[in-house]
């Protein structure tokens, strides 16, 4: 009887333990799924930009995408990149920006205050930008991230926890040129994520489109920086 009531516990020990391993190796495989799911999305087609979303693996808002291509150069599209103090005449929502330092024609800080439509509270973010060209292709990216501790808060303002976005600036035929923003924020404050995400392609879009016509001003449309490599038109 002893033997045999062991024998019972062993067997439903080995069972939960099976049961546990399995419900393991589930959750495993589904994660490793909702990773390899997590695929662009169309959101918005309009004036040649295309805007795609995705649901990403660490948080309920989406990252957003958006797409066009432009008859420019590489200084013209950098040019206005740079050119802080003039972000509020195309990037969305922009209250003013301006540099804050700047380390090299590659690296730089530069703070930005958005206004945000009534209710929402204005948010303000330091960004930290790296430029870089790939020697090849001469494709360009910007990579920026938010840095929420380098200076202190202001009265009345979010500040924005978390900003990841990035330009690329990718030649493809002639002196025509990919230009792709892709962003990852989280506006922070008592803003839900649905709400976020309600109207997350909105402001990719409106930027993209501000900053094609930007390149249409003279000052932009004539740009040669010395540091910025054209790709030779006769390279495909």
């Amino acid at each position: 009887m002893c033997c045999e009531s062991q024998k019972s516990r062993y067997e439903m020990n080995f069972i939960k333990k099976s049961l546990f391993l399995f419900l393991i190796q589930i959750l495993f495989v589904s994660s490793i799924n909702a990773q390899e799911n997590s695929k662009w999305s169309l959101s918005k087609n309009k004036n040649g930009i295309k805007v795609y979303t995705r649901h990403t693996v660490d948080s309920p808002i989406k990252e957003v995408m958006g797409e066009m291509v432009l008859e420019t150069s590489l200084s013209s599209l950098v040019a206005v990149a740079k050119d802080a103090k003039n972000h509020s005449n195309w990037v969305y929502l922009n209250k003013y920006a301006y540099l804050l330092k700047e380390l090299s024609n590659f690296e730089w800080f530069y703070y930005n205050e958005s206004d945000a439509p009534w209710p929402v509270t204005n948010r303000d973010v330091v960004t930290h930008a790296k430029l870089s060209q790939d020697s090849t292709t001469y494709a360009i990216r910007i990579n920026t991230t938010g840095v929420p501790d380098y200076m202190e808060k202001k009265e009345g303002i979010v500040r924005i926890l978390r900003l990841v976005s990035s330009w690329d600036f990718i030649p493809v035929k002639e002196d025509k040129i990919l230009i792709r923003f892709k962003l990852f924020i989280d506006l922070g404050g008592n803003l839900p994520p649905w709400a976020i995400n309600l109207a997350i392609d909105t402001g990719p879009y409106n930027t993209m489109y501000g900053m094609s016509n930007q390149i249409k001003l003279e000052k932009y449309k004539n740009a040669k920086l010395s540091f910025i490599r054209e790709k030779p038109l006769n390279k495909q």
